[in-house]
Formats: C-alpha cells, sequence, structure tokens
C-alpha cells in the first residue's frame, strides 16, 4: 500500500516545482500565462491545506493538539501569503522577494510535516481514513 507520507512528500514537491516555474516566469508580455500559472499554483496550495485540515488534523487533534494547533497557524500564513501574493499577480506583477519568503515558509512547513504530522498521521489513520486522503490526493495529482 503507497504511504501516506510519500503522496504528501510527492505534492510538496509538485508544489514546489510550481512556485519554481512562478519565480522563473518574468517574460513580458505573457502577463496571461503567468496569471494562469499562479492560478493553478494558488488552487493547488489551496486544496493541499484543506486536504490536510479536513482529513488529517481532525484524526490528530485528541492525541497531538500541539501539533494540529501548529500545523494550522503554518497553514494561515501560508495562506496569508498566498493572498496577498495573489493581489499582486492580479495587479500584474509578482515581487521576487515575497515568492523567496512564500518558498521559505513552504520548505521549512513541509519540512516539519514529513518529520512530524505525517508519520504521526500514519500511525493514527484507520486503513479507511487513509486510504481516502491517498484517493483525494491522486485526484488532485497531475497526469
Amino acid at each position: 500500500m503507497e504511504e501516506l507520507r510519500s503522496c504528501f512528500r510527492d505534492d510538496h514537491a509538485r508544489l514546489a516545482v510550481l512556485l519554481d516555474q512562478l519565480g522563473g516566469a518574468r517574460a513580458p508580455g505573457d502577463e496571461l500565462g503567468l496569471l494562469a500559472l499562479w492560478a493553478l499554483f494558488e488552487r493547488s496550495v489551496r486544496a493541499h491545506i484543506q486536504l490536510e485540515e479536513s482529513a488529517l488534523l481532525p484524526a490528530l487533534e485528541q492525541t497531538h493538539p500541539t501539533e494540529c494547533r501548529r500545523a494550522r497557524y503554518e497553514h494561515d500564513r501560508i495562506r496569508d501569503s498566498i493572498s496577498d501574493l495573489a493581489a499582486l499577480a492580479k495587479s500584474g506583477g509578482l515581487l521576487r522577494q515575497a515568492l523567496d519568503q512564500l518558498e521559505s515558509d513552504l520548505l521549512m512547513h513541509s519540512s516539519w510535516e514529513d518529520t512530524t504530522l505525517y508519520p504521526l498521521a500514519e500511525a493514527r489513520l484507520a486503513p479507511a481514513e487513509r486510504e481516502r486522503v491517498l484517493a483525494t490526493l491522486r485526484r488532485h495529482a497531475p497526469d
């Protein structure tokens, strides 16, 4: 059976590639391409966070409330950064410094999830819950 941690790690890698593409997509005259790439990145990050908050965190809340609070706090910070960047993207520009900060935040957060949150989830989620999370991740992954 596929490991939960491995699937989330793959999704983190996919998000990192999208963010890297955004950082390199500064060609003048391709604002529509940049906005489309931004929209894909924003939807993907928000879907990833929503999945963690609806499937993983409730299963861990009773036994690991500190880790769940930290995950929600970091998710809120990431959502705030994305909202700020979305406003910049819609106005026709992306600030390199803001993208770099988001990249740093995402890297730190995904590393913590990989070493702390996902192993807890693998240990605590019932097989049916684990399979439901994996199926949702597979649906969101690109072909």
